[in-house]
């Protein structure tokens, strides 16, 4: 399964030319696409010209993600360029070890042959090989799920997520020689230790921004970076 926008950056075109070399090896499966975009008739046409039209459904853009990907053995994220895609997560959340492109923050996602497959970027070829392994061998499709599932509860859930953008801002904030504030007393709300105003920031890096006055001008005086109201009460 892939899912996504289908537009030229997300590499379907390649992991429809990988299915058209799979399928010269084995038969038994189905790719299913989700997703809308530009090039879906183009994409189409290059599944038919691949004689794969039967063995990919186009299935339009999906409400619910990670109810389609309890039907699916693998997922696929073969962009040419992307950051860290959430349906990546997604199938990570759902026991799937995925297969990414080695391009921009999908590296960072998956640790190769643990929790995921890692492929040269625009290299159908190498898909291919993968995604023929994958299929020949249930076992380590689960054991790679598992530890892809494990992982992505420990690292993507909410809670700490928001902790790694705390930490970073604390790491910028240290670096300029900021003192670590939290929500000052008397203000209504919980605050997260070292949250603090986008502005006191913006005026310790660059002082005399005018930018300061805009984030103070349109911003409540009691906002903090990160907003506490994202984090479960």
């Amino acid at each position: 399964m892939y899912a996504g926008r289908l537009e030229y950056i997300k590499g379907v075109h390649i992991l429809i030319r990988a299915l058209g070399l799979l399928r010269q090896r084995r038969r038994d499966w189905t790719c299913v696409i989700a997703g809308s975009g530009s090039l879906l008739e183009e994409l189409k046409l290059q599944a038919q010209a691949l004689g794969v039209q039967d063995d990919i459904e186009f299935s339009g853009t999906m409400d619910n993600i990670p109810a389609a990907l309890t039907s699916a053995d693998i997922y696929v994220q073969p962009s040419l360029q992307d950051t860290q895609p959430f349906s990546v997560t997604e199938a990570q959340l759902a026991g799937i070890a995925p297969v990414v492109a080695d391009t921009t923050g999908m590296p960072e996602m998956v640790r190769h042959g643990v929790t995921g497959w890692i492929v040269p970027a625009d290299n159908a070829a190498a898909l291919a090989g993968q995604l023929e392994l994958l299929l020949r061998d249930d076992s380590l499709r689960a054991r790679a799920g598992n530890a892809a599932q494990q992982w992505a509860r420990a690292n993507r859930s909410l809670d700490s997520m928001a902790e790694g953008t705390l930490k970073a801002y604390r790491r910028a904030a240290e670096m300029h020689g900021w003192p670590q504030r939290s929500r000052p007393a008397g203000q209504s709300g919980h605050h997260i230790q070292g949250a603090f105003h986008p502005a006191d920031l913006l005026n310790v890096i660059t002082p005399g921004n005018p930018l300061e006055s805009v984030l103070r001008s349109r911003l409540p005086a009691d906002y903090r970076i990160p907003d506490a109201n994202i984090l479960p009460g």
